[in-house]
């Protein structure tokens, strides 16, 4: 979807660089940063899917820690 924004020209001055430096295209650039700000407005989110990563790793270190000799 195409959407048109006003942005200050300092601030897409230094958005473009910053694109330019990591290789991608404004629009990916403004998409991760959206994502990344919306990311940070919903913590709730992120804070399950960090708990469900550890509960994994706990569950997995168990199954390995139970077939070693380290009982």
């Amino acid at each position: 979807m195409k959407v048109h924004i006003s942005i200050p020209d300092k601030l897409l001055q230094k958005a473009d660089g910053l694109a330019r430096r990591t290789k991608r295209s404004r629009s990916a650039l403004f998409t991760d940063a959206v994502r990344e700000h919306l990311n940070r407005r919903e913590p709730g989110k992120l804070t399950q899917a960090m708990g469900s990563a550890v509960a994994k790793i706990k569950s997995n270190a168990r199954r390995i820690l139970k077939k070693s000799e380290w009982r």
